[in-house]
């Protein structure tokens, strides 16, 4: 009768702390995807594992793990609708890899912890990809397959389960690396569902103080490289969205836009830019937000190659869009005319449209522009006057406005005076509709980090900025942005020292960028750290489909089906040759260990008696089972098991290695002996 049928499933308590420590860990890098209550049956089930370990008590009944299961599925499906599709399977995923660490009972269920780990890891990837998180992700991929060595290894889980661990990744790379480069790299088969929870970034509408509350984020919006010239600070208005539609409380993106955006495409070149304007060449790399639109300086176009892959469209109104939303980095080269008109002749519906304001709405202000319309018939120095007004009256520009009833423009522009760049654009910008000059809002971001080691910008979510397009005869749709009347520093140099003050009480955030930047060395860490971010980003995460045609059509000529085929084979043979010849240099190194070797022939003389030693089973804990099965032959195979763990685990000279040998070779011909009458 063989020694495993005897043998049920245990995992040791070193195991099951490291699988909690394991699965802890895993669950902290979705942390910011999860709810609240969510995270809180995830913290429950943790701590009912340690308790478990902790006091050596049974699994948990199958009644109370089916109530258990049932109930909290039940939430998740109540709660599906307002979570959406990707955020509710990402919550059944860390329910289900919790709750199946409760009931292991089985190699099977110890495997399927482990996989839904793995999978827990990869996962995190959809929403963050940055080289500092890879590598977080990287080193909790360490630890967990030091969890699986750990289940086959006798030793304890410690350094040398980590240096295995280590040795198996280090290993992948090269393999990792030439399938990167060479592969393929297919669309994927289905559409990644998209959390109504995970979208960043401007919205579609504003109404004053949102933008304001985006400014308190720290988060990266995208990054932009110039080819030669820098523009100024002041000059790096960066176009996203243009709202032209005003219900009185919100500004709208025009619904004929939205509904058309796989059809519209436009060449603003067309009687637009003369010879020889001045043009700037960039390329931007947007990071995830979920969302389709991207961003430029005006007046934008887009390059041969950028137009070829059919992935982003323009809009009439000069903002680029992507056809899917952003899910992971997108990098696309832009070249911008600064000095280039915007619609110096426009439709008549287009008029009316961003002359329309509600009846009734905001009647103090309408009849403050009835006023200034007398004193002012000249369509400039009225524009003028109001952007005077803004400068000299105690017009207050805060990260924190008094809130309003109703987004009111009459109680801000009379009473409060205290706003951020959306209150101040959307206010101008009714007045100029009352006072007939076609306006319209645009949002998007304004300036930028610049980084000296890598000469280039990086703007975050707190770049956010709200300014004013007005058209007049001549001179097309042109910017006014009036928050340069009221806080100058904003549109020169960016936030001011008082709003960075502000902005750092406000978020809340101790760890904030804008807090390693009153310290020199921070700071300068801060940018070289993301130096190497922006190479990752724009040479790893950035290698799309066209670059890799590139990049191997250099290397082998013009790519043809039957090259592409001879590529691939190549690759997966070359792979295959590297495997084998890693197995069996392993299996040489494993040979050359004569105690090893010794120890293997007594198991194989063992199994042919019909009794096997089990894969995950320690040598001491086999030789106690064969002990109550053939006492026998107990005694001289507790003394070969002996001499096999002092070889293999204890330090020994030279002189004590050789006597241990000799002695287990002494115990293995005995051992033969005695193993010959057994049947």
């Amino acid at each position: 009768m063989p020694v495993v049928s005897q043998k049920t499933f245990t995992l040791s308590k070193d195991v099951t702390w490291l699988l909690i420590v394991c699965q802890g860990t895993n669950l902290l890098t979705l942390f910011q995807e999860l709810t609240s209550w969510m995270l809180a049956v995830l913290a429950l089930c943790l701590c009912w594992q340690v308790l478990m370990v902790h006091y050596q008590k049974e699994r948990p009944p199958g009644s109370v793990m089916a109530i258990f299961a049932l109930g909290g599925c039940l939430v998740l499906i109540i709660s599906g609708v307002e979570l959406g599709l990707l955020s509710a399977m990402l919550h059944l995923l860390c329910f289900s890899y919790v709750l199946k660490a409760l009931e292991i009972q089985g190699r099977g269920d110890f495997y399927l912890v482990v996989l839904l780990g793995f999978f827990l890891l990869v996962s995190a990837l959809i929403f963050q990809q940055d080289l500092q998180f890879t590598l977080a992700i990287l080193l909790l991929l360490l630890l967990n397959i030091s969890l699986l060595l750990s289940y086959f290894s006798s030793r304890r889980p410690g350094a040398g389960t980590l240096k295995s661990s280590g040795l198996l990744i280090v290993h992948s790379i090269p393999l990792a690396i030439v399938l990167f480069v060479i592969f393929p790299r297919l669309s994927p088969f289905w559409q990644v569902p998209m959390a109504k929870t995970s979208a960043t970034g401007l919205s579609e509408s504003v109404a004053p103080g949102d933008i304001a509350s985006l400014a308190l984020s720290d988060k990266l919006a995208f990054r932009a490289n110039f080819d030669r010239v820098r523009p100024d600070y002041s000059q790096l208005y960066w176009r996203t969205l243009v709202l032209e539609n005003y219900n009185g409380r919100r500004w709208q993106m025009a619904p004929e836009y939205k509904s058309k955006l796989k059809q519209i495409f436009i060449d603003p070149l067309s009687g637009q830019v003369r010879p020889g304007e001045r043009k700037l060449s960039y390329q931007v790399i947007a990071e995830a937000s979920f969302k389709k639109w991207l961003f430029a300086l005006d007046l934008a176009t887009l390059p041969a190659e950028t137009k070829g892959s059919q992935q982003i469209i323009q809009l009439p109104d000069y903002s680029l869009r992507s056809r899917k939303p952003l899910t992971k980095a997108v990098s696309y080269r832009v070249d911008t005319y600064p000095d280039a008109p915007l619609d110096l002749q426009i439709p008549g519906h287009i008029i009316r449209r961003n002359l329309d304001y509600p009846p009734g709405s905001n009647p103090k202000l309408v009849q403050e522009v009835f006023a200034l319309r007398k004193a002012y018939a000249d369509d400039s120095a009225l524009v003028q006057a109001v952007l005077a007004h803004f400068n000299q009256a105690p017009f207050r520009y805060t990260l924190q406005p008094p809130l309003l009833n109703e987004n009111s423009l009459d109680e801000f522009y009379f009473d409060t005076r205290a706003g951020f760049c959306v209150h101040y654009a959307s206010t101008f910008a009714f007045m100029m509709r009352v006072a007939g000059i076609p306006a319209r809002l645009v949002t998007g971001y304004l300036g930028g980090e610049h980084n000296p080691q890598g000469e280039y910008y990086s703007i975050y979510q707190y770049d956010a900025h709200a300014w004013v397009e007005i058209w007049q005869p001549g001179k097309g749709w042109h910017r006014v942005d009036p928050t340069a009347a009221v806080n100058p520093e904003r549109v020169e140099n960016g936030l001011s020292a008082l709003l960075l003050q502000e902005q750092s009480r406000l978020s809340g955030d101790f760890f904030s960028l804008q807090r390693l930047k009153q310290f020199a060395w921070l700071n300068e860490l801060r940018l070289q750290l993301d130096a190497i971010d922006y190479q990752w980003t724009r040479l790893v995460l950035g290698y799309s489909a066209a670059r890799q045609y590139r990049l191997l059509s250099s290397w082998f000529g013009r790519l043809v089906p039957w090259k592409v085929v001879v590529i691939i084979t190549g690759t997966i043979m070359i792979t295959l040759v590297l495997l084998w010849w890693l197995y069996r240099r392993n299996s040489s190194q494993e040979v050359r260990d004569p105690g090893l070797v010794l120890y293997r022939q007594a198991l194989d003389l063992l199994t042919e008696k019909g009794l096997e030693k089990p894969l995950p089973q320690t040598a001491k804990v086999f030789a106690g089972q064969l002990a109550l099965q053939r006492p026998e032959i107990a005694a001289i195979f507790n003394e070969i098991t002996q001499t096999f763990e002092k070889l293999s685990y204890q330090p020994l000279s030279a002189a004590e290695q050789k006597t241990s040998l000799a002695r287990m070779q002494v115990l293995l011909s005995q051992f033969k002996r005695l193993l010959k009458p057994l049947k």
